[in-house]
């Protein structure tokens, strides 16, 4: 049985919650361990008012904490002429083998309450860390199946032939002319064209039903190469 006699020292207390306190957290980091040692050994101390004015001074080690413990001592005895026989208090209990569960055989139930407000067991924190992965995958998830949506709709768009509006001067639909705009022929067989564009105006010599005029001698009845004045000209050697 794991036990303390009512007279054991403050130093040998301290050794032993060091010793325990360093097999119990040796998974975890020093300084949690060290917080936790120097918190039993002032909750081991029979002078509650002792134990809390220790505590608040918040002790970086066991030492620290031992001669914060034993200044307070001297103090109290040097001003109040009394001394304080039983230093610290039983708060143990149980059986201890070396177990790997160590853990939990120094959480006896007087220590396990005090413990517990202060910091959470590791297992709480593992649940919560795989809780917060789990959370943060399908939220993630989510993001990546609105983007594979939006990329999907990208494509469409980039894929789909862009919509033709009419204009004056595009391609007319199938089987209207081009030159009246009506449907049922092509330009090449419209009435109204022939072939002739109806923006140009037919020549004053060409066509009209007009006598020729000569560009030489500008009599009518003939052209310029079938000028008789002309002719006479190149006959006579007077051609310029």
């Amino acid at each position: 049985m794991l036990g303390k006699p009512h007279e054991e020292s403050l130093e040998d207390w301290a050794d032993r919650v060091l010793s325990l306190a360093t097999r119990a957290f040796r998974t975890l980091p020093d300084d949690y361990m060290y917080e936790q040692a120097v918190m039993r050994l002032c909750q081991g101390i029979e002078n509650k008012e002792l134990g809390v004015q220790v505590s608040n001074l918040q002790p970086q080690s066991i030492e620290e904490a031992v001669d914060k413990i034993r200044l307070f001592q001297h103090n109290t005895q040097a001003i109040y002429g009394r001394s304080t026989r039983r230093e610290v208090r039983q708060v143990m209990g149980g059986r201890y083998d070396d177990h790997q569960e160590v853990f939990q055989e120094y959480q006896v139930p007087q220590v396990r309450a005090t413990m517990a407000p202060e910091r959470a067991p590791v297992s709480t924190w593992k649940s919560e860390l795989e809780k917060t992965n789990t959370k943060f995958d399908n939220k993630l998830g989510q993001v990546h199946e609105k983007l594979d949506d939006m990329m999907d709709q990208f494509r469409k768009l980039l894929t789909r032939p862009p919509a033709r509006s009419p204009s004056p001067g595009g391609r007319p639909a199938a089987g209207e002319c081009f030159h009246c705009g009506e449907r049922g022929h092509f330009k090449r067989d419209c009435p109204k064209f022939r072939g002739r564009s109806p923006s140009r105006s037919p020549s004053p010599y060409r066509g009209s039903g007009r006598e020729s005029v000569c560009y030489n001698c500008y009599k009518p009845g003939h052209m310029r190469n079938e000028c008789p004045d002309l002719r006479s000209k190149r006959e006579n050697g007077n051609f310029c």
